[in-house]
């Protein structure tokens, strides 16, 4: 992809890397999850984030500080996935596949990378009724760790992207700031399957920075990965479908 230079965000790119996905790490890790909902073979637990190691980083990177999120809980999710790892990452490179997993998902448009295993993107989400669209530039960054399992790891940025709203599908946008988020994928039986493990805590900003959004969100993130994990099962299972057969020819040895 394009590699562009934008600074704050390119001066420190892998030190910050660093920090946000060791945030991603430490968070899945801590104890003190709730377990709030389990269908379809995956588990939702949430828990408060006012303890939660967020990172540090240089002004202007990351996240604005702004609104108390201490009012959102942080929510994460694990279920199985009857796909090899290298399979489900691949989702997950381009944009192709983002309406059908993430069905709150409008638009996605990748605004270039700031190195090899970082890119950086603009969304939005649908409106809800009397609710605007939340528009969003993430970093996401992609690690494999030494035991085979891969983290996306992302949060938001602070880039207008001005151009992106006026030419987007809605007339009025809400800027939503994501602390942070991400994704992580462990091989299971030899590797033929994988454990998909999500978590996410965000403020949604607007009137859904309040009491009634904190309810709203936290609801929708009760709902949001048992769908999304269903949705990525159907894809690889239409990708594996749609694979040809082996050949049952036999095959000629060489003399």
């Amino acid at each position: 992809g394009r590699v562009v230079n934008i600074a704050p965000l390119s001066n420190n790119i892998e030190t910050d890397n660093l920090e946000l996905t060791q945030s991603i790490l430490n968070a899945f890790a801590m104890d003190g999850w709730e377990e709030f909902a389990h269908k379809h073979g995956v588990k939702v637990w949430r828990r408060g984030s006012e303890d939660l190691q967020l990172g540090h980083y240089a002004e202007g990177v990351g996240p604005k500080s702004e609104g108390n999120i201490a009012r959102f809980l942080c929510v994460r999710a694990a279920g199985k996935v009857d796909a090899p790892v290298d399979d489900v990452y691949q989702l997950f490179l381009t944009n192709d596949y983002v309406m059908r997993y993430n069905s709150i998902c409008q638009e996605c448009l990748d605004l270039g990378w700031l190195d090899r295993s970082t890119k950086l993107t603009w969304s939005s989400s649908k409106r809800m009724g009397p609710i605007l669209s939340r528009d969003f530039v993430t970093r996401c960054h992609y690690r494999k760790l030494r035991d085979g399992s891969v983290v996306m790891a992302t949060m938001s940025e602070q880039l207008p992207c001005k151009e992106q709203r006026k030419s987007g599908h809605s007339s009025k946008y809400c800027r939503m700031e994501i602390t942070f988020a991400g994704y992580l994928l462990r091989p299971l039986q030899d590797g033929t399957q994988t454990e998909f493990n999500m978590i996410s805590l965000a403020n949604p900003g607007g009137v859904l920075d309040s009491p009634f959004g904190a309810r709203l969100t936290n609801w929708l993130c009760a709902t949001g990965p048992v769908s999304m994990v269903k949705s990525i099962r159907e894809i690889l299972l239409e990708q594996e479908a749609a694979r040809p057969a082996p050949s049952s020819e036999p095959q000629l040895q060489p003399a």
